[in-house]
């Protein structure tokens, strides 16, 4: 019988990054007491009353999501800032995990926030993976009252950029949930309203945020994805200085080939009049002020 219960419990929690529930335990078998001896002896692990992990299960952040849900219960929904981080924002993760749900509930634990809402209907609901969390357009709609402009104009951007969400069910969201009241209405309104209905976000993070240190630095924004005859896209373009601005992120690999290609056509462009300036993550994210100079700097120096 111990054996059978051991199984049918392991069986469960692996379904559950290794954790599990003492009502899952109950219903596989085991007693109350049976529980208390394989805890003494370190064989399952405590995370949370009623609430355990089989020893030797690695830790994981899923496993940290799974075991707050199950101690909850009561219907909540990863959201917010924890919602941000399973659908993947590039926000930097938080200790505590939030979730919303429809009850009052009492939780002590400052590893646990919970919200409350007065409605949360099925479309506000996704399952990612064996997740469920609050939709995209309601998780933007959340972190609008809890981010800073910028980030809040990143996290736009990269859902757009992504297609997790189109700018309709953005606007749509915030007719439905915003309002008087509800913080980051007005910051959410304020975003949207300064995308048109043809808007297309950038390709990347990095070009995000060459956007937010022109705007910060005084610097007027260049035109984005710009086409130019026989040499194909740039990433940023002045048409008044004649300036290509390129980015080289992380994920850039300075191979021989590449690095030919990009000489090639930086002489191309030059030939044809333009200025090319490049710039790596470290400059945009590490010496803003430095590269803002060099932008105004070409920009004065080309008349413009």
């Amino acid at each position: 019988m111990s054996c059978d219960c051991d199984q049918a419990v392991a069986s469960v929690a692996q379904g559950q990054f290794g954790v599990f529930h003492l009502r899952q335990a109950l219903q596989n078998g085991c007693s109350e007491r049976m529980l208390r001896r394989r805890v003494f002896s370190g064989r399952w692990e405590r995370l949370y009353p009623r609430v355990f992990r089989i020893r030797g299960t690695p830790p994981s952040r899923a496993q940290d999501l799974v075991a707050a849900f199950l101690w909850v219960e009561g219907g909540a929904v990863f959201s917010h800032r924890t919602a941000a981080e399973v659908h993947g924002f590039g926000f930097p993760r938080q200790e505590s995990i939030e979730m919303i749900t429809l009850r009052h509930l009492r939780v002590k634990d400052e590893r646990v926030r919970l919200h409350r809402t007065r409605s949360l209907r099925a479309r506000d609901v996704v399952a990612v993976g064996s997740l469920r969390v609050t939709s995209v357009d309601l998780t933007l709609m959340d972190l609008a009252g809890q981010v800073t402009d910028t980030a809040l104009e990143r996290c736009i951007d990269d859902v757009l950029r992504r297609g997790l969400c189109s700018l309709p069910r953005l606007r749509w969201r915030l007719e439905q949930s915003g309002g008087p009241g509800r913080g980051g209405t007005a910051r959410l309104r304020a975003a949207l309203g300064s995308r048109p209905a043809d808007y297309r976000a950038t390709d990347s993070v990095l070009e995000d945020a060459f956007l937010g240190l022109c705007r910060r630095h005084g610097l007027p924004e260049p035109r984005r994805q710009v086409e130019v005859p026989g040499l194909g896209r740039v990433d940023f373009y002045y048409d008044d200085a004649r300036i290509v601005i390129e980015l080289d992120g992380y994920e850039y690999h300075w191979d021989r080939a590449a690095f030919q290609r990009d000489r090639a056509r930086s002489i191309a462009l030059g030939v044809g009049g333009d200025l090319v300036l490049r710039f790596t993550h470290s400059d945009v994210t590490g010496t803003p002020a430095r590269v803002a100079s060099q932008v105004r700097a070409a920009r004065r120096a080309r008349g413009a």
